[in-house]
This record gives structure tokens, sequence and C-alpha cells, in this order.
């Protein structure tokens, strides 16, 4: 029997796509939320210092594409062809870039700057990303319903984890979505509305990001 072990921060983040693949995949594994003061002692064991990382049977996979692409692989919803796999892991890069590009300012120590921040970049960056999620989502094969594919993979799992962990710090509404993004907002619902997805939500440690 396979063991999977997935180590992390108490936080979303990085972590959270993987946590929602495995839920939605319906597998077992322990999740290890690492204090903060336990960190520098964990840090050199890690392949490159860094989490997350996923034991699978005691071997070590570090960084968070190459963890959510894997379990996405295992439990399947990576894609059905290498056409689909490619298109899928172009979501979640895509929607991965725009996250990486947002931390620093989760490190501005002052509040009124922090939100002048994340004004401006949900104006530079995630409206684009935004718009273009909504083309891909409207050109799929299955008229919108999911974004590679007859059913869902772990880009959904991706984008639904973007809106749902990052959108109150840049500012949506729920009108934001459902009155300019329709497939966007359907699809959010549609995932958040998944027995197994929902289950998960519910019973999730509370975290800000």
């Amino acid at each position: 029997m396979t063991t999977y072990k997935l180590n992390y921060f108490p936080h979303r983040v990085t972590a959270e796509l993987t946590r929602l693949i495995f839920a939605q995949g319906g597998i077992d594994y322990e999740d290890n939320r690492v204090p903060t003061e336990e960190w520098p002692a964990l840090k050199p064991k890690m392949p490159f210092g860094t989490m997350p990382v996923l034991e699978v049977n005691g071997e070590m996979i570090a960084e968070s594409q190459a963890i959510a692409a894997f379990v996405a692989e295992v439990t399947g919803m990576r894609g059905d062809t290498p056409l689909e796999r490619a298109k899928a892991t172009m979501v979640c890069e895509g929607v991965h870039d725009i996250l990486v590009k947002s931390y620093p300012i989760f490190e501005e120590k002052d509040e009124e700057k922090k939100k002048e921040k994340f004004t401006k970049f949900r104006e530079d960056h995630v409206m684009q990303m935004v718009k273009n999620l909504e083309k891909l989502l409207s050109a799929s094969s299955n008229s919108g319903e999911w974004f590679v594919g007859e059913k869902i993979t772990y880009a959904d799992l991706a984008v639904f984890d973007f809106f749902d962990s990052f959108t109150p710090h840049f500012k949506f509404t729920g009108s934001d979505l459902k009155d300019d993004y329709p497939k966007l907002s359907a699809l959010f619902e549609r995932v958040k509305q998944l027995p197994k997805i929902d289950a998960w939500l519910k019973k999730r440690p509370h975290s800000e990001y």
C-alpha cells in the first residue's frame, strides 16, 4: 500500500492544490503542517530546502507543481492524452505564476501599503489572467464545463483554489465573476459543490492564506 505524507506550513498557498486533488481523488494522506519554529531543523532534510515536499513511501518529491502533477496522475486527473495533460499543466502553471508574483505583497508590513499593492497587482496582472482563463474555458471542447476534456482535471482545481484562496486579497466580489465571467463563476460553483471537495472545505484547518 502506497503511503503519502505532504509536508508544508500551516497555510494553503502552494500546498492547497495538492490537498484538493487528494480530496477529490479520495486518497488518504498525512497532512503534515509544520510549525514555523520547527522548520529550521527540517529544512536541511528537504531536497531543495523548501516546502511543500511530498513523501511517497518515504521518497521525497519537491516543488509544488511537480507534486500536484504527480498526485493528479495518481488520481486520474492529469488528462487522458498528452495534449490534454499539456493543456492542464498550462493552466496550472499560468495560475501558479500569478500567485508567485503576488508573494512579496504578503510580506509588506504596512497594511495601507499592502492594500495599495494588492489593488495595483489586481489591475496589472490578475484581471488579465482572469480574462484569459474565461477565454480558455469558453473555448474548451465541452462548452466550458471543464478546462480540459470531458471531466474534471487538476486544472479546474487549480483555478478553483486561485479564487477560493486569493481573491479575498484581490478584492473580488461575487458579481465580478458572475456578471463578467460566467464560465469561471459556474466552474467555481461546480467544483465547490462536489461532495468530496465540499467535505474537505468544511473540515480543513483555518488559515488566512
